[in-house]
């Protein structure tokens, strides 16, 4: 089981486009061990602190408005910080596979989501890393807890 991450851009309600450079000079910054896929712009990222997570990056995508990563072994404060520094610098709106799983990064982009959207109207902002960061944890610790109930509810005696 994995928990997803969604980074999407959103302007007047609908998906935008991103700035594709300054996501891939985020990008660049981290090691990559290998692609994980045969897609041309997916990664396996390896933090120096452990962390470890598959990035589909959209970089080769005509109309790049957004990207996902994928963590599979666990979550470390380099992951963290990446995630936050790739939705800041790209203006992305953080979006999880969690509860309540939108995170503005500024009230501004709370105009700019869809209006229409129930997830959207619980977003919670987020606007330093200081107040990311406990509540990206959270949430990712709300999922961990489930998985490992469900692997342990599940798991023959």
């Amino acid at each position: 089981m994995s928990f997803d991450v969604f980074f999407q851009r959103f302007q007047q309600g609908d998906v935008a486009p991103a700035d594709r450079e300054a996501a891939r000079r985020i990008i660049e910054t981290i090691p990559r061990t290998c692609p994980f896929t045969e897609e041309p712009d997916s990664y396996r990222l390896a933090f120096p602190d452990g962390g470890e997570a598959d990035l589909s990056s959209g970089l080769a995508s005509e109309d790049f408005t957004g990207c996902s990563l994928t963590i599979r072994t666990g979550i470390s404060p380099n992951l963290v910080a990446f995630i936050y520094e790739l939705a800041v610098t790209c203006d992305f709106v953080v979006m999880m596979t969690a509860e309540n799983p939108v995170i503005l990064l500024n009230e501004a982009q709370r105009v700019e989501v869809p209006a229409d959207g129930a997830m959207f109207e619980e977003a919670i902002i987020c606007a330093s890393f200081e107040e990311f960061e406990p509540e990206f944890l959270e949430r990712y610790g709300g999922w961990r807890d489930y998985r490992d109930y469900v692997i342990t509810a599940h798991t023959p005696e």
